[in-house]
């Protein structure tokens, strides 16, 4: 069973995405993606009280363009553009030596 499936199958088996990501070590929003994404391709999946946090609550405008060039990792690693967008703020959020890898402009001089 693959891993979509089986967060499909412990979600209709009524199992809150947090104990999802919980029991296999996948973090909750992406729990919350994938349900997301198979309830729109009309898969019978309950709603859950909560929801991912953060990723609601603020929204960052991202570039057509942009989600044009994530398109090819974001298919390698099953995920939807948005998703890849939101993993890649998360990984640098975290590690700001990565943030200033990646701009190499020397703004925290």
């Amino acid at each position: 069973m693959s891993p979509r499936s089986q967060i499909v199958s412990m979600a209709q088996n009524g199992r809150p995405p947090r104990e999802i990501a919980a029991q296999l070590g996948i973090d909750a929003t992406r729990i919350y993606n994938i349900l997301a994404e198979e309830r729109r391709k009309g898969i019978p999946i309950p709603r859950f009280r909560g929801g991912p946090s953060g990723i609601y609550h603020k929204r960052v405008h991202v570039d057509g363009a942009v989600l044009d060039a994530f398109e090819p990792a974001a298919r390698a690693r099953h995920m939807t553009c948005h998703e890849l967008a939101a993993e890649l703020l998360a990984v640098l959020a975290n590690d700001p030596d990565l943030i200033e890898a990646v701009l190499d402009d020397g703004g925290a001089a």
